[in-house]
């Protein structure tokens, strides 16, 4: 210890302050360099954190996209299963409809071939009542097929509508 207390004793003191200044020096050095990888180390802390909240958040807005796509899905294939089972019933109500009418027409058929059998023996009046009859009968028709023709245009409008609509 006396050795390095004489060696200390022959060296200059500015060369003692230089090496006293750049253990100093070299110390700041490194506490800034300690410091900055801390630094460091806490930044990517939280941008690692905050990464994994942004990947939670969207990881839980994927899901609620994929329940409600998947509820949005079942409702329309709800609807469509339902306009189906309305478009099958409203098409058997159709053809029975349309069968009552055939009936109807067959009877109105023999109707007619009656009405020109006993035509031809006939009094000029009992014809004229026929045919004003007749008459009524066919005014009633044409007031009717107006009707239905109504309806129907009605309905082609309302199809229409509905198709320009819908979303493309």
């Amino acid at each position: 210890m006396n050795a390095a207390l004489a060696l200390l004793e022959l060296t200059p003191r500015w060369v003692l302050a230089a090496l006293l200044a750049a253990s100093v020096a070299w110390g700041g050095v490194e506490a800034f360099q300690v410091q900055a990888a801390r630094t460091e180390a806490a930044h990517a802390e939280r941008d690692k954190a905050n990464a994994e909240r942004d990947v939670a958040t969207l990881t839980a807005s994927l899901e609620t996209a994929r329940a409600d796509a998947e509820a949005q899905r079942a409702e329309w294939a709800a609807k469509l299963s339902e306009a189906e089972r309305n478009a099958k019933k409203r098409e058997t109500d159709l053809r029975d409809a349309a069968a009552a009418a055939g009936t109807e027409l067959d009877g109105m058929r023999g109707d007619i071939a009656n009405l020109r059998r006993s035509l031809a023996g006939a009094t000029a009046s009992a014809a004229a009542e026929r045919a004003v009859a007749i008459g009524v009968v066919l005014q009633s028709c044409s007031q009717k097929y107006k009707d239905m023709a109504g309806v129907a245009d009605r309905h082609a409008n309302d199809i229409r509508t509905m198709m320009e609509a819908w979303p493309k």
